[in-house]
């Protein structure tokens, strides 16, 4: 909590050309211990886990938090595909942390508490377009799509904070990987298709060791696939697009602890 504090005060302070008045940036942080991940978000930034789908659960429940409201939850209608995409890395993934959005009934009651307002833009002829943003009561600024963020001195006069969630999740023996990655990742691949991704491009295979695994380039194909995704959905603007991957050494730990002396 005070490590995002500071952060967000030093963008506010440092010299320069800097203006974020009407700009700023998410943060997703991951802390991992022999049996747990300490994980701290701020906006819409997130943390995924990767874990073998078919082992029994131990240590704790892990991943607490499991949909988003962007979409990436599993409805119905992605039920099939998902678990095709499951069987096809091995890994099913779980959500460390939950986006922030104004939409959310908590985010929304702490931004209408000090005097902001929740709505879409509007069209000329009045027609509501786009997600639900932050407003100025009586004004069409800043508009921030998310309801936590670094800078953005505007929305946090009306309820934006950068005060981050977090989440202690123990580690369960089939985790394996680890991706963090900003907003622009995940606006058009969901988190089974990321953790897809990564585990392939690593070289993810169940007896993979930690030395084999390529996390740089995991990471690398986790970032094109997202470049790849918003070209094809619009060719206008892509978000920012930056992940870190990480192969978890607790899962090879727990495995090696099983083979007999």
């Amino acid at each position: 909590v005070a490590a995002c504090r500071r952060a967000d005060y030093a963008l506010r302070t440092v010299p320069g050309d800097r203006d974020v008045r009407l700009s700023g940036s998410t943060c997703a942080l991951a802390v991992v211990s022999p049996h747990a991940v300490l994980t701290a978000c701020v906006g819409d930034s997130r943390v995924v886990l990767g874990r073998v789908r078919d082992l029994p659960a131990r240590g704790g429940s892990g991943g607490a938090v499991s949909s988003h409201a962007n979409g990436n939850g599993s409805s119905p209608s992605a039920s099939a595909a998902m678990a095709a995409s499951v069987r096809a890395s091995g890994l099913e993934a779980v959500a460390l942390t939950r986006d922030h959005k104004p939409e959310d009934p908590r985010e929304c009651a702490r931004i209408l508490a000090a005097n902001g307002r929740v709505a879409r833009l509007k069209t000329g002829s009045g027609l509501e377009v786009g997600p639900l943003r932050v407003f100025l009561k009586y004004s069409w600024t800043p508009g921030l799509a998310v309801s936590r963020a670094f800078g953005d001195v505007l929305a946090h006069e009306v309820g934006v904070t950068s005060e981050p969630e977090v989440a202690t999740h123990a580690l369960q023996e089939g985790d394996r990987l680890l991706v963090l990655a900003s907003d622009g990742v995940w606006e058009h691949l969901t988190d089974q298709q990321v953790i897809d991704v990564a585990a392939q491009a690593g070289g993810y295979h169940p007896t993979t060791a930690v030395a084999s695994f390529d996390a740089a380039a995991a990471a690398r194909a986790v970032c094109a696939a997202a470049r790849v995704a918003w070209t094809q959905q619009s060719a206008a603007a892509v978000d920012d697009i930056t992940a870190v991957v990480a192969y978890l050494t607790h899962a090879v730990q727990s495995e090696a602890s099983k083979e007999p002396a």
